[in-house]
């Protein structure tokens, strides 16, 4: 049964790019194009750092450990977040989780599992401050309510990929320099998927303009020769490839389970 949490959630997204995020010189709420991707940048943050903890949910109960299942405690997992110049983010969501099923632990094995979350709640700026380039100060405040879904799904070795989607709707405060600089409401989606790659895009409307932005923040796990590996797992350090996090690699492309190691010839492996 889903069982339902409170708690401080980072959530995945991004509050209000309320950047304005078009390419025009200047909006009709006077914002400069500067001053846009300032603010844009600022709320896309908060989206931007909670994809590269979507797979924490699972990946902290690493699946082949059968005995132990996976808490819904993403207030761990995603913090009240610091904004660049002072101030900070933070969530409040009645979270419900779902999963997983433990059956990596099956004879025979399932090949993957999956892990779930959806909640409701409010997200909150607290005099969340970034400064632009010309030196302007941009300040947010005010709550928004925010909806969340995401759902991570690993294989019995550990290895995972996860999407998260997170919609908000609300009147925040935006000032500029001390004056109200982006009025009305703002309608958001944020949506983070995390496997090889880590990338969230934003849409949606907010200072009375559409919203369409996309952060590609690089490899989940990076190797030396600029290749990427899955979350959960880890670079060769010796062969090409990825090698599940806790599995011995064996060079060649191949890896052996926690407890076993790989044979001298690496084709197989042994207690």
């Amino acid at each position: 049964m889903p069982r339902p949490v409170t708690v401080v959630l980072l959530a995945l997204l991004l509050l209000l790019p309320a950047a304005c995020g078009t390419e025009e010189p200047e909006t009709s709420q006077g914002l400069s194009h500067a001053q846009q991707r300032t603010l844009l940048e600022l709320f896309a943050l908060p989206a931007r750092h909670s994809g590269e903890h979507a797979g924490e949910g699972a990946s902290s109960a690493p699946p082949y450990r059968t005995s132990t299942t996976v808490n819904c405690t993403p207030q761990e997992l995603m913090p009240p977040i610091d904004c660049p110049a002072g101030g900070n983010i933070y969530f409040t969501v009645n979270l419900m989780c779902e999963g997983p099923s433990l059956c990596c632990g099956n004879e025979p094995p399932c090949r993957q599992d999956t892990f779930s979350i959806e909640g409701l709640g409010t997200t909150t700026y607290n005099n969340c401050t970034a400064v632009s380039d010309e030196g302007d100060r941009m300040v947010v405040n005010g709550s928004l309510h925010i909806g969340v879904e995401s759902e991570t799904a690993f294989t019995c070795s550990g290895v995972y990929d996860s999407e998260t989607v997170v919609r908000i709707t609300g009147i925040p405060s935006v000032q500029m320099n001390g004056r109200e600089a982006c009025p009305g409401n703002v309608s958001l989606e944020a949506r983070a998927s995390l496997d090889y790659e880590a990338v969230t895009t934003i849409k949606g409307r907010v200072c009375g303009v559409d919203v369409n932005e996309l952060y590609a923040d690089g490899c989940v796990v990076a190797c030396g020769s600029g290749s990427c590996c899955q979350g959960g797992s880890y670079c060769s350090t010796c062969g090409t490839g990825c090698v599940p996090e806790g599995y011995v690699d064996c060079c060649n492309g191949k890896h052996c389970p926690p407890g076993t190691r790989c044979t001298d010839d690496g084709q197989a492996c042994m207690l």
